[in-house]
């Protein structure tokens, strides 16, 4: 292998400080230029060990004034970063940064627009497929752990029985058992539903197992648990969505999760449950005139969003 040459050194060493205080287009850079050259993540490595090390030394000898530090980094950009040049740089930039930071924090958010999906590796064959309008919470010092703040995901998940994938979802967790499978979280709302495989729910409390097919829905506030039976699990993928015994409410917004499209249902119609299968395509217009039809209710447009109310003769 090739060394890295100074440019790179100069990359790796600015990325790794900024790392405490990034935000998450800047995770998503990092994550690029890592991916970008294999000399990328070999000099990040390379500063990430001496960083360690640098941990080891003692106090007194970690001690450099904010002064000293600019000249020292200007050396980084002279041709003498191998040797005893780099590890000097390195211990004079590590230095402050170690003492100011404390231990590195290796988590970061995902977070998709309405509209937008993204899918994210986890390693080992494992991938998370983010929905739009979807928020989440990984570590990539524990990858095999993910939080669900709000939105959707698909999971498929290579099952490791010594160390089991884990999602949060608030104060519960589901648990994989080796499996693909969808959860939906929104307004104090959940649900999980299994393709293949299975999960544990709630291990601490609920302990409920889901087998292929199966479905729950949680009230979190009420700590109510709903079974059910999982329809098209991860069809919006495809725009194909299946809901069953869904409020309608809930039904726009995951048409707004995929597409972008905004409807409003009336407050006569938000709670009006609603099964079957609805095929979205993109186009908003379409989408919403669609969705009136199967229900029955009138839609007009107003602005950028697409209103559905009761028709005349049922008012």
């Amino acid at each position: 292998m090739t060394d890295a040459g100074p440019d790179i050194r100069d990359s790796a060493v600015a990325w790794h400080i900024a790392m405490p205080t990034m935000t998450e287009d800047r995770w998503h850079a990092f994550v690029e230029w890592l991916e970008a050259d294999p000399a990328h993540a070999s000099a990040y490595d390379a500063v990430t060990l001496a960083d360690a090390r640098l941990a080891q030394v003692p106090p007194a000898a970690n001690v450099i004034t904010l002064a000293d530090r600019r000249p020292i980094y200007a050396m980084s950009r002279k041709p003498m970063w191998i040797g005893g040049a780099l590890a000097a740089s390195l211990a004079a930039l590590f230095a402050v940064t170690t003492q100011l930071r404390g231990p590195q924090d290796q988590s970061y958010s995902v977070a998709t627009p309405a509209g937008t999906t993204r899918t994210i590796a986890m390693g080992e064959g494992s991938a998370v497929t983010l929905n739009g309008g979807t928020r989440m919470a990984f570590d990539k010092a524990n990858p095999r752990s993910a939080s669900l703040t709000e939105g959707e995901a698909l999971f498929s998940v290579h099952h490791d029985a010594k160390q089991p994938f884990e999602v949060a979802l608030g104060r519960f967790r589901v648990v994989d058992l080796g499996t693909v499978f969808n959860i939906v979280r929104s307004k104090g709302r959940l649900s999980v539903a299994v393709s293949e495989g299975s999960v544990l729910f709630d291990p601490d409390g609920a302990h409920l197992t889901l087998q292929a097919g199966d479905a729950i829905t949680v009230d979190e506030t009420a700590n109510i648990v709903t079974r059910a039976k999982a329809g098209n699990v991860g069809g919006w993928r495809n725009g194909e969505m299946e809901f069953s015994n869904a409020a309608l409410g809930d039904v726009a917004e995951a048409i707004h999760r995929r597409t972008g499209a905004q409807i409003a249902v009336s407050a006569l119609l938000s709670n009006t449950p609603f099964t079957g299968n609805v095929k979205i395509t993109g186009d908003a217009a379409r989408d919403a005139r669609h969705l009136a039809q199967l229900i029955g209710a009138d839609v007009r447009r107003d602005g950028e969003k697409w209103l559905l109310s009761p028709t005349r003769a049922a008012q």
